[in-house]
Formats: C-alpha cells, structure tokens, sequence
C-alpha cells in the first residue's frame, strides 16, 4: 500500500485495496475448519501396489504363479533345445570324424 501510495495512485484504487486487505485480515484471524480435508493432489504416476514389484508380478497372486510357471516352462524350453543344437553339432563332428578316419584306413590298403 505504501509503495502504491508513494508513486501517486488514485485514491480510489487505495480505499479497494484497504478494502480488500481489511477483508483478508479477517479471514485469516477467523479460526480454521474442522471439517476439511487437505489430500494430495492426483499424480500421473502408477500406484505401486503391494503384489506388484517393476513390471513382474509376485509369487504370492495367482497371476503371478501362472506367469512365474510360464516363465520357467520357456526357459527350460530353451534350454533343452540348445542342448538338442549342441548334441546334434558333436554327433555331426564325430561322424565327419570317422569317415575321415575310414578314408584314411582304405587309402592305406591301396
């Protein structure tokens, strides 16, 4: 008000600010409700509920128990198909390896 008043406003300007400054005075002293409620304000994070940790679901929801079962179900299935790639790779190895061997058995008898 005093800023307001030193660079020459219009009086009638200062009597609605007095107004509205008395106004404010009042309310402020009035004492606070009981009955409202301050909550937080809604935020567009994902709420983290208890059952679930990162995007995997825990153990402990039937959901969680099928995806858990899933997931071993795959990877044993991987698993055993590298094994199968690998068995396949050295049986392949050892029959090149014989019939190396018996051309070189033959090649002698000449």
């Amino acid at each position: 008000r005093e800023l307001l008043a030193a660079r020459g406003a219009a009086p009638s300007l200062l009597k609605t600010l007095d107004a509205c400054l008395t106004e404010l005075n009042a309310v402020d002293s009035s004492e606070p409700e009981a009955d409202v409620v301050i909550t937080a304000p809604e935020t567009l994070e994902p709420r983290l509920e208890a059952h679930t940790i990162g995007s995997r679901l825990t153990e402990k929801t039937p959901k969680g128990e099928l995806k858990k079962l899933k997931r071993q179900v795959r990877k044993e299935h991987r698993g055993a198909v590298r094994e199968l790639r690998r068995d396949a790779e050295f049986l392949r190895a050892e029959r090149s390896r014989r019939k190396a061997g018996d051309r070189g058995s033959k090649q002698d008898e000449r």
